[in-house]
């Protein structure tokens, strides 16, 4: 699950590859029924309509690139879930031109503490990608709440507004993601939960573009909002670390914990809330004169570097 935004300064590698574009051309130019998109003041790209919209909503209130790719992972991660989930993980490079280099914010979880060999093997456990017996600790929300902080402007209630509505309201499923439901119907036999959310109450499918609503998700995330609102008293970084608190170290990650504990998983709350998204340098190598910048060994950047 890979979230990449271009927005305005955070000079991530859509950008970065988009530099090589001549600038002008003597040639005869190539016609395309789709026409570019251009602009003066900032651009978007992500991988749902829903998803683009509300981080250039963002940029038109007034945030800045990094407030707009905040919004962008966090309507992604609702909208688009047949490729990642705030459950999930999420890698982000940045670019802040007050510190003129690129920073890699690794928001991929690590495994509880008691997951040891010997746990698996006593109990003829593997990692088979199934169920939670290879899940790790939620990485998405403290990547993006870390570039929040660190880099943002807006709150955390200002940058998550589409993402509640949408879990809240609903939203039209893309195709795609019906195609992902489907092939995980037996999967969800195993989880009622996963049933009740993502098919209808009588158990048959939704179909592209019906409206689906999440809303435990979107009271998860009101009830961040409602830890930043209680602590905004100490000014917008401790508020928005507040949120993020709620949910590696409150209420939020005892829920988690208590149901991951009823189905065998071996997890504790100390393993939520020593959690945190690395900070690092990303790994990089020249091509035709350009630098390129990709996350290191924990992801399969240094293999695209290594093609280049």
């Amino acid at each position: 699950m890979r979230l990449t935004t271009g927005l305005g300064s955070v000079g991530l590698l859509s950008i970065l590859l988009a530099l090589a574009i001549p600038m002008a051309s003597s040639g005869p130019q190539a016609t395309s029924d789709r026409p570019p998109v251009m602009g003066r003041n900032a651009g978007v790209s992500a991988g749902h309509p829903l998803t683009t919209a509300a981080a250039f909503e963002v940029l038109t209130k007034g945030g800045n690139a990094f407030d707009a790719g905040v919004a962008a992972l966090l309507v992604g991660g609702v909208v688009e879930q047949d490729l990642y989930s705030l459950g999930g993980e999420a890698l982000v490079l940045v670019f802040p031109q007050s510190e003129r280099k690129v920073t890699s914010i690794v928001g991929q979880g690590w495994a509880p503490k008691a997951a040891t060999i010997d746990w698996y093997t006593s109990r003829g456990k593997t990692l088979d990608g199934a169920g939670l017996d290879p899940a790790v600790i939620p990485g998405a929300l403290h990547a993006a709440l870390t570039v929040l902080e660190r880099w943002g402007t807006m709150s955390f209630e200002e940058v998550s507004a589409r993402a509640r509505e949408y879990a809240q309201e609903g939203f039209p499923l893309r195709p795609r993601t019906v195609t992902s439901i489907q092939g995980n119907l037996k999967f969800f036999e195993k989880w009622p939960e996963n049933q009740r959310y993502w098919l209808k109450a009588d158990g048959t499918m939704y179909v592209a573009g019906a409206t689906i609503k999440l809303p435990t998700l979107a009271n998860t995330l009101a009830r961040m909002v409602e830890a930043e609102r209680h602590a905004s008293k100490n000014g917008r970084a401790a508020a928005v670390a507040a949120a993020r608190d709620r949910f590696y170290k409150g209420d939020i990650a005892r829920e988690m914990v208590a149901f991951l504990k009823d189905h065998h998983a071996p997890f504790e709350l100390e393993d939520f809330a020593e959690y945190f998204a690395k900070v690092e340098e990303p790994a990089t190598t020249t091509y035709r004169g350009y630098q390129v910048y990709k996350h290191a060994f924990g992801s399969q950047g240094p293999v695209l570097l290594e093609a280049l």
